[in-house]
């Protein structure tokens, strides 16, 4: 009787006990959703940063390197943000912050990880497909979608957006990356322009 009253307490405390917080990237991750949340197009952000439980797990599994790290989750955000959205005005605003998310990803991406840009082009197309996994999901994202006229995604492509000034968070090892970035562009007189300037605005 004693070894039955001892093994339940023992259960009490495992549950109760706190488990130990997972880091990646200078971030703690949360636990994995309840399965209910696959059934909504909210679903859980739990630590409140914009990124949904899941998305989050799923971007940490990808990489641990904080700069492609945070630069996934920029991208996450704004793409979750776009479910959200029942105007115009705001559909068209989420699509030009996406193209800057881009444009961050890609200046990380080819100057830390260029083999990885080769190797797994299609990491954006991956992303979202995980944002939007269930229909409820994909349906909210079509809606949004249709409320984007045309002739706008046209000159969306074009946005001009400076990759090395689309990043939101602090980049380790700016000042590295952004050298490495100007020789690789030395054929696009333009970006090295706008690089120098850049550094001799902010004295790097």
């Amino acid at each position: 009787m004693d070894t039955v009253i001892r093994f339940f307490i023992f259960l009490l405390l495992f549950a109760c006990s706190r488990h130990e917080a997972i880091v990646v990237a200078e971030d703690p991750q949360p636990d994995s959703p309840s399965w209910w949340s696959f059934f909504t197009v909210d679903g859980v952000d739990s630590d409140k940063d914009g990124v949904r439980d899941d998305v989050e797990i799923w971007i940490n599994e990808q990489t641990q390197d904080y700069n492609y790290n945070q630069a996934l989750k920029q991208l996450a955000r704004t793409d979750l943000e776009s479910l959200k959205i029942t105007d115009s005005l705001n559909a068209q605003l989420n699509l030009q912050k996406l193209v800057k998310d881009g444009h961050c990803k890609m200046f990380i991406l080819m100057n830390t990880y260029p083999d990885e840009l080769k190797k797994n082009p299609s990491l954006s197309y991956k992303l979202r497909k995980m944002i939007l996994n269930n229909p409820w999901r994909r349906n909210r994202y079509n809606e949004v979608g249709k409320l984007i006229p045309k002739q706008f995604l046209l000159v969306t492509a074009k946005y001009p957006a400076e990759e090395f000034t689309s990043c939101e968070f602090q980049v380790k090892g700016f000042e590295s990356l952004l050298l490495r970035h100007r020789k690789e562009s030395e054929n696009n007189s333009a970006l090295v322009e706008a690089i120098d300037k850049f550094l001799l605005e902010n004295k790097l």
